[in-house]
This record gives structure tokens, C-alpha cells and sequence, in this order.
């Protein structure tokens, strides 16, 4: 049945709209933020880490042609998008604060954001401004890290599709690297191409490289006694050459430490059967990851107990701050819209600006995805309601 809203209530969701947008560049965590276009999603954090997704995006827009330059490759990361928000929510309910959260909303045909600038965009401005607007959301959440805690952990978050159910650490090292007895790899030799090169040098622990590559105190390690088959590791040390493991690439090049600074990464390749492949696992998975996180970071990073200070850097309080976790786009749009929310969604109404209910889009749960194209190019607003409030914004169809 379709129901009402007079003028007065819209004018009232136009002004609330407004007002948001206002009050956008405030970076408060636990918000999303997009990029131009909306091609870029930044959800900033108190916490000292950073995770990005960079080949989970379902975006194809028709003014961005598909890669074709240097052997580009297509293959898109399934459900990476959701595991990163899975888990950045298991993260906010073990810590109480919220990690920093960079993902590329742009199918990988498009974009290509584990790549430089000329292989990743392959010379398309808007695709180049993507790029860009990736690298800059790192960079913001890099300076907030290094301003609050001084030193921190990223993480860029892949999905790989080899033979093996395991998840794949990337350190910076090849298959045959990592085949090197603990002697080899703790010259220098070894430790130069590594992206844990500041953990190496300060942890408290004075681990060796070896150790914190595949020690009892590694996060491989910590994923396998979560339940998570896990290279390297303990248990299963280096990967087999012919594996075809991934050992990181341009972002854990230019994000870790290998680059220098005091920021430690790696890349997770995470399987796809057990880990990514439905809601349940996703979760599951989300949660374990989290307490490995919390276990490596009290363990090599902040063992007095500095975590617990990152609700003094929450700038507003928690229930205005969930209010308004929810965003949209990209917009405006002419096809699809997409909901960003780190919590679930009860429903999803489209009205008019004269308060018209609309019944013929339809709303994918699974991706959070509103198809609007039988709606006429114009101005709309879209109601989202979950178990707790209700989030009005609007949007331009084109």
C-alpha cells in the first residue's frame, strides 16, 4: 500500500540531507565518506589500523572504459567488499573503536587499485581520479595513525582462487624466499625485502624475522590456531613452488614499512570456501581475524595497553555517530545505488519529492544494491531502516 509524506516532512529530509553533507570532511569514525563520483569509499577510525579492499567493487559506469593496457587482468576479489565491513563491525564490537577502512567501489575491469597510476587506470581521468582518491583516503588514514599512535598495522585484504583453502600472508618474500632456512631469512638480506621491517626492529619480544614470519607468534599462526589453514605459518611454513602464492603487491609495497616509516603491513589472500563464500563464514571469519588482531597487536605493538585510549579520539558520541553510518552511492547514479552500512538493513523504500511511494525498484540484500533504472532521471529520497533507526538521504537519478 502506498503511503504519504506531506510537504512539510519532505522539506524537513531535504534540510537533514543538506545537513549532513555539510558536516562531511569532519572524518568522525565509524562514518562513511565517498570519493568523487563515489567511486571511493573512506570509513575513518580511532584505531592503529588500516585495511583496505582494492578489488572487491561492483561499479562499472559506462564513462569508464575497461582496462586494457599492460595485460590487464579482471578477476574480481568476491565478497571482499563484505568481509572488510564484517569485519571492520566484529573490530568495533571487540575494541570499541573502529579501524580505518579504504575500499574501491570500481569493478576491477575499471579500475585496478593494487597497481600504480598508469597500470590501474590505463590513462582514464575518471578512473584516475579514483585512483587517486583511494591513495589520498590512505593517506589520511596513515597521518591519523601516525598523529594518535605513532606506529600501526595495514592490511589490504584479496581474495585468491588456487587450489589450496588457506589463507596466504604476503610479506613481500617469493615462494622460494620463504623456503630459506630462519638463518637465511634473518640477514639483512632478507629483512631489506620485508614489510615488517619496523616490527622487526622495536618489538618487545626481540623476535627474529623468521619467528615473526612463521613463528609461534606470527599472524599466520594465530589464524591457524583460530581455524584458519594459513601460510606461512607453524604449521605450514612456506608455500610449495608452483603454488602460485601471493606475496603482496603495490599497496603492501607502498604502505609497509618495506618503504620505510613506522607503519607494518601484509597482504591476506583469503580463500574463498570457508572464509568468503556466505554470510555465516564471513562473520565467523570476521570475528576470528579480529582476536588474532587484538593478540598481535597487544603482543608486538602496544603491550601497555594503548588501545584502550582510542575513544579519546571519537569526536562525537557513539548513538549520533551510528545515526549516521549509513551512505549512499554512487550518486547520482543511473542504474544501480549502492547502500554502505555497518549494520544490518531492515528495508528500503524510494519516494518522490512530493512524498510518492515507488514499488518498482528492487533492492538485492546480499550486495545492498537498489536497481533504479526504471525510475525517470530526477530528484528522489531513499528511506533505509534498520532494527534501531531510520537513515533518510537523497539521491539524483540520471
Amino acid at each position: 500500500m502506498k503511503q504519504k509524506v506531506s510537504s512539510c516532512v519532505v522539506i524537513f529530509l531535504m534540510l537533514l540531507c543538506c545537513n549532513q553533507w555539510s558536516t562531511a570532511q569532519t572524518y568522525t569514525p565509524g562514518v562513511s565518506y565517498f570519493g568523487t563520483h563515489g567511486y571511493t569509499e573512506y570509513i575513518p577510525g580511532s584505531l592503529p589500523i588500516i585495511i583496505s579492499a582494492p578489488h572487491g567493487g561492483y561499479l562499472e559506469p559506462e564513462v569508464i572504459p575497461n582496462r586494457t593496457c599492460f595485460d590487464a587482468v579482471y578477476a574480481t576479489d568476491a565478497y571482499t567488499q563484505e568481509l572488510i565491513r564484517d569485519i571492520q563491525n566484529s573490530i568495533y564490537a571487540e575494541f570499541g573503536c573502529y579501524a580505518h577502512v579504504v575500499i574501491n567501489l570500481l569493478d576491477r575491469k575499471k579500475l585496478d587499485a593494487n597497481r600504480n597510476l598508469a597500470e590501474g587506470a590505463c590513462g582514464n581521468d575518471s578512473a584516475k581520479q579514483a585512483w587517486n582518491d583511494f591513495n589520498d583516503f590512505l593517506d589520511i588514514a596513515e597521518n591519523t595513525v601516525m598523529e594518535q599512535y605513532g606506529k600501526g598495522l595495514y592490511i589490504d585484504l584479496h581474495g585468491h582462487g588456487n587450489p589450496k583453502q588457506r589463507l596466504e600472508i604476503g610479506y613481500l618474500l617469493y615462494d622460494d624466499e620463504l623456503q630459506l632456512t630462519d638463518a637465511e631469512l634473518n640477514t639483512d638480506t632478507y629483512i631489506n625485502y620485508s614489510s615488517i621491517q619496523h616490527l622487526l626492529a622495536t618489538n618487545a619480544g626481540s623476535f627474529t624475522h623468521a619467528e615473526l614470519l612463521r613463528g609461534a607468534i606470527s599472524f599466520g599462526t594465530l589464524m591457524e590456531e583460530a581455524g584458519y589453514a594459513s601460510v606461512p605459518s607453524a604449521a605450514d611454513p612456506f608455500p610449495l613452488t608452483g603454488d602460485n602464492y601471493y606475496s603482496g603487491g603495490y599497496n603492501t609495497v607502498e604502505r609497509s614499512s618495506y618503504s620505510g616509516g613506522t607503519i607494518d603491513g601484509f597482504q591476506i589472500e583469503c580463500n574463498y570456501t570457508g572464509v568468503r563464500d556466505n554470510t555465516e563464514n564471513r562473520k565467523r571469519f570476521a570475528d576470528s581475524i579480529t582476536i588474532a588482531l587484538k593478540a598481535y597487536l597487544t603482543t608486538h605493538y602496544f603491550i601497555d595497553k594503548e588501545l584502550s585510549d582510542c575513544n579519546q579520539f571519537v569526536s562525537i558520541p557513539q548513538s549520533d555517530n551510528v545515526a549516521t553510518v549509513i551512505g549512499i552511492y554512487p550518486n547520482p547514479s543511473g542504474q544501480y545505488l549502492f547502500i554502505a552500512s555497518a549494520i544490518a538493513i531492515d528495508a528500503v523504500k524510494i519516494y518522490t519529492t512530493s512524498g510518492t511511494e515507488l514499488s518498482n525498484v528492487h533492492f538485492d540484500i546480499t550486495k545492498k544494491q537498489i536497481d533504479i533504472s526504471p525510475l525517470s532521471p530526477g530528484f528522489y529520497f531513499i528511506r533505509i531502516d534498520t532494527g534501531n533507526f531510520t537513515s533518510v538521504q537523497s539521491f539524483v537519478k540520471l
